[in-house]
């Protein structure tokens, strides 16, 4: 299935899922907008429209963020969705 000739068919694909680990791009906000549980990676100084709190965003209440300390520093971040991951299964 190629997500970008079928977002139908993208959408099916994300809601049959328990959860959504990925980065800012139009999975992350199709998975949010779904309600299905995403995780997202952002670097520092993400788009405006994740907002400012370090773990969460308004527009998709079920997204949890993670984000880089710095630019090009995802070492925190990932150890964090590493460990929350651990917890989840």
């Amino acid at each position: 299935m190629d997500p970008l000739k079928s977002l139908e068919a993208h959408a099916a694909q994300i809601a049959a899922l328990d959860l959504v680990i990925t980065i800012d791009n139009a999975t992350a906000h199709l998975a949010g907008a779904l309600g299905v549980p995403t995780w997202v990676l952002l670097p520092k100084g993400s788009e405006w429209r994740w907002g400012s709190h370090p773990t969460k965003t308004v527009l998709y209440p079920h997204t949890r963020i993670f984000r880089a300390s710095d630019l090009g520093q995802w070492g925190g971040a990932l150890w964090k969705l590493f460990d929350a991951f651990a917890r989840w299964v």
